[in-house]
This record gives structure tokens, C-alpha cells and sequence, in this order.
């Protein structure tokens, strides 16, 4: 019984922790100290060190030499990678799910364009981004590939992180709206190469935006992201 009565612990600090990290509450380079987390949550350091392990396999903290666990952070070229390693993610997911999409995941992918719409009239950057995770979510998790659905949560936990970043990247969010309409035509529309080229067009925007600012202009968009 205390075996799990100690995975449950480790469950919980492990959802709390993760929660804090993607909320920003934990910041990109801050310092958790096993002690202290512990004494947070009243629990002991084994639930704590197991969650730790969690998040490190995740990618959303790392443990360095002599400091401990951290919370990670992306460089401008990391940045670039995750979303290149996105653009091909959805275009996999794409050819697996569109040919098998029921009526119920289409009504979701419309009612997530139309979110987006809403939230970017009303200048809502944070609400527009949710109703943006959940089309692109919507169509991986429609794939029904385990290791996929896997892969793609773990990697958009991390960019989830910086949302003003990416939405300062892409600049004009009627435009990125416009593109999803089209990427919905396609997909609608049954046409599963269209649907994959215009997905993965509409990915590789804020990559061309990455790969031509400066590394100045990376620091500052990132301290604005974290109030730094």
C-alpha cells in the first residue's frame, strides 16, 4: 500500500510542478530545490525526486552539475528546431488522419477556427493560442498514433512556453487565421496533399522569422515572455 500511496504523491507533485513550469509561475533558468519543493507540498524528497525525473524526460527541466534541477529553457536555435520537428510531426499526423476523420473531430476543427477568430478580434492572445493548440491537437490525436500523440504533447509543452514569442514571429494573427481556413478547406475537401503542403507551409512562417532575427532581438522577445 505505501508503494502506491507514494506513486500517487509523486503523481500529484509531478502535475503540480509541470502546471507551474508551462503557467510561466516557474521561469526559464529558475533553480528548484528538492528541499523546498518537499516542504511545499508536504511531502517527502522520494515523490519529489521521482516527479523531478518526469519533468527531465519531458525536456521542462534539466539537472545540471553543482545547481541542481532548473527549469529549462529554449535558445533561439532550439526554438527553431522544435519547430521544424513540429512542421513534420503535423504533416505525419495529417496523412494518417484526414483520410479517417469523423464528422464530430471536423465540427472541432471549425469550432476551433472560429475561436481563433474571436479571440483574435477581441486581441486575445492567450485565448487565441488555446482555440490554435486545439486544432493542431485536434488533428494529431485524430492519427490514433500513441507514440505520436506522445512525441507532439512533450515537445508543444515546452513552445507552449513562449506564446507571445511565436505570436510576435508570425505578426498578423488574421493571417495565420486565413491559413487554417485553408488547411480546413483542404482537409474537408478529403485532400490529404494539399492539406499536408499547407500545413506545413503555414509552420514554416515564424521558422523563416527565427532563422532572420538577431540574437539581441531573441533575448528581448524572450524577457518579454517572462518578464524579465
Amino acid at each position: 500500500m505505501a508503494a502506491v500511496e507514494n506513486r500517487t504523491l509523486s503523481q500529484q507533485v509531478y502535475e503540480h510542478m509541470r502546471a507551474e513550469i508551462l503557467a510561466g509561475r516557474y521561469r526559464p533558468a529558475a533553480e528548484l530545490n528538492e528541499v523546498a519543493v518537499a516542504e511545499e507540498m508536504g511531502v517527502s524528497r522520494g515523490p519529489v525526486r521521482e516527479a523531478f525525473g518526469r519533468l527531465r524526460a519531458e525536456g521542462l527541466i534539466e539537472i545540471r552539475p553543482h545547481r541542481g534541477a532548473v527549469v529549462s529553457e529554449l535558445s533561439k536555435m532550439e526554438f527553431l528546431d522544435a519547430y521544424q520537428m513540429r512542421e513534420v510531426l503535423e504533416a505525419f499526423a495529417m496523412g494518417l488522419a484526414v483520410p479517417k476523420l469523423s464528422s464530430s473531430v471536423k465540427k472541432e476543427l471549425i469550432a476551433a477556427c472560429e475561436s481563433m477568430d474571436e479571440a483574435a478580434d477581441q486581441g486575445d492572445i492567450v485565448a487565441f493560442f488555446y482555440a490554435n493548440d486545439r486544432f493542431h491537437r485536434t488533428l494529431v490525436y485524430a492519427a490514433d498514433n500513441i507514440h505520436l500523440t506522445r512525441f507532439y504533447d512533450n515537445l508543444t509543452a515546452q513552445m507552449g512556453r513562449y506564446r507571445h514569442v511565436s505570436a510576435e514571429l508570425r505578426g498578423d494573427l488574421k493571417m495565420s487565421i486565413t491559413e487554417h481556413r485553408q488547411i480546413l478547406d483542404a482537409i474537408l475537401a478529403g485532400d490529404v496533399g494539399e492539406a499536408t503542403e499547407l500545413a506545413r507551409a503555414h509552420v514554416q512562417v515564424p521558422q523563416r522569422v527565427i532563422a532572420e532575427i538577431s540574437d539581441e532581438r531573441w533575448a528581448a522577445l524572450r524577457g518579454v515572455e517572462f518578464g524579465e
